[in-house]
């Protein structure tokens, strides 16, 4: 197993989850965390409960999951999930006081990659955002439904792929990487989007 700790965000559920499955596999350890907000976030669908975050760290073999309940917004509780993560790997990651400004949706854009990875210069732990678009998940069909559309093929018509993409293939970026043969992505955004932005 490696001993480079992946930390992923909005893991409970849906894409987090399969990137989260998807890391294991590949032999990492995986510090997933969630707010596990439920229906209580005031959104037009409900997001990952703690019932969720649990049933992913039970289906993970002993020790290669330890789930984590912060919200990204909340500095102190992401700095203990960062924390965590750093004394089950094998160095020890600095909190970085620009993690907690990456904003809620994929929409990061270059400037917080490229932050948290100058603040991790020396320490041998890099930093690389994955934006992914149209992706098979009940968020997108949500989406859809905010937008009044009747199904979400409008959202596909922009992919050049012409078709969603699959929580496959975005874990399989992410899981990419996190690599350490994706090294030079250290600061980058990664756009998954299957020709979207093209």
């Amino acid at each position: 197993m490696s001993s480079r700790v992946v930390l992923v965000t909005g893991a409970a559920r849906n894409l987090g989850a399969v990137a989260v499955r998807r890391l294991v596999a590949d032999g990492h350890p995986v510090l997933p965390v969630d707010s596990c907000e439920g229906d209580r976030a005031g959104l037009p669908y409900p997001l990952a409960t703690t019932a969720d975050l649990d049933l992913l760290v039970a289906a993970a073999p002993d020790g290669a999951v330890v789930g984590h309940i912060a919200d990204v917004h909340d500095r102190a509780g992401l700095a203990t999930a960062v924390q965590t993560a750093s004394t089950a790997g094998d160095g020890a990651m600095p909190w970085s006081p620009r993690l907690p400004s990456w904003p809620a949706d994929n929409r990061w854009g270059e400037t917080p990659a490229a932050g948290l990875a100058a603040d991790l210069v020396g320490t041998g732990v890099t930093a690389c955002a994955v934006s992914p678009r149209s992706t098979r998940t009940p968020m997108l069909a949500a989406t859809g439904t905010l937008y009044d559309l009747p199904d979400v093929k409008a959202f596909v018509d922009h992919q050049l792929l012409r078709r969603r993409l699959d929580p496959d293939d975005i874990a399989a970026t992410i899981a990419f990487c996190c690599s350490r043969e994706a090294a030079a992505l250290n600061g980058s955004i990664v756009h998954v989007d299957g020709g979207f932005s093209a």
